[in-house]
């Protein structure tokens, strides 16, 4: 329900929007206006049907339906985004270049027109390119100086995997590949940083699912899963329960994951009455290495002042799409990528999964391997 109301949102939201374009690119009575009136009408139609009819509809069936509306209307929306820049660009040229004002009106209109076709394969190849970025997750690798004490080992090799979301779109042999990603790297652990699954927790229970998430290590022991906000949006008591069958699950907890290296799991900044990140502190030992591990990138001033060495963040998917890529990155201090501010390093990842469609135009889905050397 909570998927499918947001994918009528954005299709009438986008559908207007894009009739609203259609008419400035257009003129009355016209075939391309009634053609394109018509094929928003019909596809508007069949979803809401589908949405009325939705609980007469097996999962798979939904999961597919949602698959091809969802890139429609976040295509749509990348469609927007740039023809609506296009269009500012041709009313500026109009204004600045064509004195007359009655001929400004009918130039106008025949840019639009042309503008309002031309961007349309060109929209198409950015979906092409989004998806390919989705289904075809890269590796990042950081390497990461810490302090080093009597105990520390040499050096650490970790798996950074955030935002999976298990779902409509992230399927079985999405979840089979990152694993096959992760079992290549043989890490010494696994940090699994929130937004496991995306809703619902049917998915969890998908033939082969949970095996797969238990063969992310050989000690299935060292995967460590923290919730994220989608955690806390349906199902969470058993979406927790699941983590726990899957390794180790951190609710504002604190674990050596090696020695005088302790690993602090914050629960999601979606519960406001999660332990601070000072009461979790006190548990780590005087002069001991921290890894911070919180879904949301928000309390990163809190984890300077409390002197973690490392704090992992995941949630932001560096905004997935452009435009949101940019507001996205307005939003946070640092929205992606490692970064080092006073004695702290942060690595926010853009995440191995995507929420509602398999776009991603400017940014790539990854897993981040982190080689952590003890020599400071």
């Amino acid at each position: 329900m909570h998927v499918f109301l947001l994918s009528l949102i954005g299709q009438t939201i986008f559908n207007l929007l894009l009739l609203l374009l259609l008419f400035k690119a257009t003129k009355k009575g016209e075939l391309m206006r009634r053609a394109g009136i018509g094929l928003l009408a019909v596809e508007y139609l069949v979803f809401v049907t589908l949405f009325a009819v939705r609980t007469h509809l097996s999962e798979e069936t939904i999961k597919h339906i949602l698959r091809v509306f969802n890139n429609y209307y976040v295509g749509l929306m990348i469609y927007l985004f740039f023809t609506g820049m296009v269009f500012l660009g041709i009313y500026l040229l109009s204004f600045f270049f064509v004195r007359e004002k009655e001929a400004r009106k009918p130039i106008k209109k025949r840019w639009y027109r042309h503008a309002f076709l031309v961007m349309i394969p060109v929209t198409v190849l950015l979906c092409l390119w989004g998806h390919y970025n989705t289904i075809s997750p890269r590796i990042v690798r950081h390497e990461v100086h810490l302090p080093r004490t009597a105990q520390t080992p040499d050096s650490l090799k970790v798996v950074f995997v955030s935002d999976t979301h298990i779902g409509e779109i992230i399927s079985l042999k999405n979840i089979q590949h990152l694993q096959e990603m992760v079992r290549r790297e043989d890490p010494t652990f696994v940090l699994m940083g929130g937004d496991i699954l995306d809703y619902y927790t049917s998915y969890a229970h998908l033939p082969g699912m949970t095996e797969t998430m238990r063969g992310l290590h050989a000690d299935p022991s060292k995967v460590y899963y923290v919730n994220g906000n989608h955690e806390y949006y349906y199902g969470r008591e058993e979406k927790e329960a699941w983590f726990r069958s899957l390794g180790t699950f951190l609710k504002d907890s604190v674990v050596a994951v090696a020695p005088d290296v302790y690993l602090i799991g914050r629960d999601d900044h979606m519960n406001k009455e999660r332990a601070s990140l000072a009461s979790l502190k006190s548990h780590v030992p005087s002069g001991a290495v921290t890894i911070v591990l919180d879904h949301q990138p928000k309390n990163v001033i809190e984890e300077r002042e409390e002197g973690i060495h490392l704090a992992l963040h995941g949630h932001t998917h560096d905004g997935q799409f452009i435009p949101f890529k940019w507001v996205v990155s307005a939003a946070f201090e640092e929205s992606y990528g490692l970064y080092t501010k006073g004695n702290t390093t942060y690595c926010i990842s853009s995440g191995y999964g995507v929420a509602a469609s398999t776009f991603r135009v400017g940014t790539r889905s990854e897993i981040v391997v982190l080689t952590l050397y003890f020599d400071k």
